[in-house]
């Protein structure tokens, strides 16, 4: 059960961040380069950037932490296990660095790796208190099930056989191979023996009710590790009712923090001090995680231009999309209906008067 759940609690959330655009700008200026394609794209020489942001999800949520290092020909390769050396005033060193079955020479310093450290210790805590109550209930279920549809039944010898003491041995051995022949066949056929009579006593009980009682301890087990990550379990069973209401607040309490946590080590590493304020960073766009198409928000966009609450421009880069330099009038505020420049804001029935 705790490996059904964690496959389908991370599972749900690695899939989730899989999804994220990891865009690189220079100056505010939307600029693809060698960390963007690393990010989207491929990592490393043997993962594409979904199998390896699921890794990462994997190893954050069963270690609490994921180390991530960039070799000298700027490969992203997830450690399996590692030594850390901490300090105050110095960088920290990571030694002994083990992927797969090699073990590295080299030592990394703090400013040459990818450190991503993840706290849930309700998440612990929750595994060991249902292991130690609905894992044992559900064995117990397990048990009686099996005893509930275990076929019983006597065997007896008869007439002179009753008195010979070999043949109670064939009959024990004769029953085995029988009952091995009912376990492992769907059609079997047993002979009739003189001097021998069989007499079933198992009784015929309900097995839905059996499996409906695990099923039922086994999705309790998995719904109370999906509240503990901040996972409605509705996303999981695809409960309708308030689904917009449950992925809301999927997406903000669940993924958004992880991608400001992998946002924030990424930006520190890769960028100096001047080069963020400037504007040259790595920003996500969680878009396509919110929205199938463009489209979904065509009505909510149309609004924020033409009240001059936010620019053409400013919707083009909130949807994921970069902002289009070439174009001065994206970047005017536009009022009224008819969604004319701020500085025209006497509205399209003036306009027609004025020009008639």
């Amino acid at each position: 059960m705790k490996q059904r759940a964690m496959d389908v609690a991370v599972g749900r959330i690695a899939r989730s961040l899989a999804m994220i655009d990891w865009k690189t700008y220079d100056k505010r200026k939307y600029h693809p380069d060698d960390l963007f394609y690393h990010l989207n794209v491929e990592p490393n020489r043997n993962q594409n950037a979904t199998e390896f942001w699921q890794e990462v999800v994997y190893k954050l949520f069963e270690d609490q932490e994921v180390l991530i290092i960039i070799t000298a020909d700027d490969q992203f390769i997830i450690a399996d296990d590692y030594e850390m050396d901490r300090y105050v005033f110095y960088e920290n060193v990571y030694k002994n660095i083990q992927i797969d079955s090699i073990t590295l020479d080299k030592w990394y310093e703090e400013s040459e790796v990818i450190h991503l450290k993840y706290h849930n210790p309700n998440l612990k805590l929750i595994f060991r208190e249902l292991d130690e109550s609905y894992g044992k209930l559900f064995n117990r279920l397990v048990d009686v099930a099996m005893r509930t549809n275990q076929i019983r039944g006597t065997a007896k010898l008869t007439g002179a056989l009753a008195k010979n003491e070999k043949a109670i041995e064939y009959l024990q051995t004769f029953v085995d191979k029988l009952f091995a022949v009912f376990r492992d066949r769907s059609v079997a056929i047993a002979p009739v023996q003189d001097g021998m009579e069989y007499n079933e006593v198992s009784r015929e009980s309900n097995t839905r009710s059996q499996v409906d009682e695990l099923n039922k301890v086994s999705d309790e087990y998995l719904n109370a590790v999906l509240e503990a990550v901040g996972i409605h379990p509705a996303l999981i069973s695809g409960d309708m009712a308030e689904i917009e209401h449950h992925q809301d607040n999927y997406i903000s309490n669940v993924v958004q923090p992880l991608v400001e946590l992998i946002t924030g080590e990424v930006n520190r590493k890769f960028y100096t001090p001047n080069e963020f304020l400037e504007g040259t960073r790595m920003t996500p766009s969680v878009f396509k995680l919110r929205y199938i198409s463009i489209f979904d928000v065509g009505t909510q966009a149309e609004k924020l231009v033409e009240t001059a609450s936010f620019t053409p421009n400013d919707i083009r880069e909130a949807t994921g999309h970069e902002r289009e330099e070439n174009q001065p009038e994206l970047d005017e505020y536009y009022l009224t209906k008819n969604i004319v420049p701020i500085t025209n804001s006497k509205g399209g029935e003036e306009d027609k008067q004025e020009t008639s």
